[in-house]
């Protein structure tokens, strides 16, 4: 029997109640869409998934004797940033390379100021904010500041 058929004789004996069942099986309890963290939208659909992109992650390490640093980014985890970066930076011949910031789905920047051995990082949901805030960070600590790292999570691959 069609739907609309079983509405009309559900609502012809006055039974709201069986209006409302057959109403809500035409639509799978399953269908549901939803944004992720980027604002990027995603659904699933009664067993098919069109699932939101994979977390990217950014990072920068430093040697805070030398001020060398190197930076990572569009890797699949945490750690996987953080190694990448600290291994750039002792590729530059830095023994004290240490993680200073990582973040996922944004960006991350370094600035310093080499006269007072003085840098900051921060991050940001896109490079100018995240150059700025290391910059102003950078700005506390010295009177040199120059941005030295950026990198997005998103950015293409290293």
């Amino acid at each position: 029997m069609p739907l609309i058929q079983r509405v009309w004789r559900a609502l012809r004996f006055g039974s709201g109640f069986a209006v409302i069942a057959i109403l809500a099986s035409a639509v799978p309890a399953s269908a549901y869409c939803d944004y992720d963290q980027r604002g990027q939208r995603y659904c699933t659909d009664g067993g098919t998934t069109n699932a939101a992109p994979a977390d990217l992650y950014a990072a920068i390490a430093v040697s805070e004797t030398t001020l060398t640093s190197g930076v990572s980014w569009h890797e699949g985890s945490m750690e996987g940033a953080i190694r990448l970066a600290e291994a750039e930076c002792r590729t530059q011949g830095a023994s004290d390379c240490h993680e200073k910031i990582w973040r996922v789905n944004s960006c991350v920047a370094l600035a310093i100021s080499v006269p007072e051995n003085a840098w900051a990082v921060d991050w940001g949901f896109n490079r100018a904010q995240a150059q700025g805030k290391a910059m102003a960070g950078c700005r506390t600590l010295g009177k040199s500041c120059v941005p030295e790292e950026l990198a997005c999570a998103n950015d293409p691959t290293n």
